[in-house]
């Protein structure tokens, strides 16, 4: 948020998502996936607007459910000229271990 109000520069909130396991592995409705989605385009919208409250400055959002995550975020780079990427990591897990993440790829 600083970094974008000393340089005017405007920043994109990204969250990719996928259903947790468990959630995978049951019976879940289209409701309920849509609900997880509206949710979590809720949430980081309300991020978006306490930066955008703090700083000062423009913040968009985009999110994505069930892609490649590589992908998505090369186009959204190119989309939004971006100057810069900053990525965050899931906690540390036998998955991790064994399959790599998407932050390190």
């Amino acid at each position: 948020g600083a970094l974008a109000q000393k340089t005017g520069l405007k920043l994109v909130l990204f969250n990719s998502f996928s259903l947790p396991l468990h959630t995978a592995n049951s019976l879940l409705s289209a409701t309920g996936i849509s609900r997880l989605e509206e949710s979590n385009r809720r949430l980081l919208k309300q991020r978006a607007e306490k930066l955008r409250d703090r700083y000062g400055v423009e913040v968009a959002i985009e999110t994505d459910f069930l892609s490649e995550i590589e992908d998505k975020l090369e186009n959204l780079v190119v989309k939004s000229n971006a100057s810069l990427v900053v990525m965050g990591m899931a906690a540390k897990s036998v998955e991790q271990d064994i399959f790599g993440n998407t932050t390190t790829s």
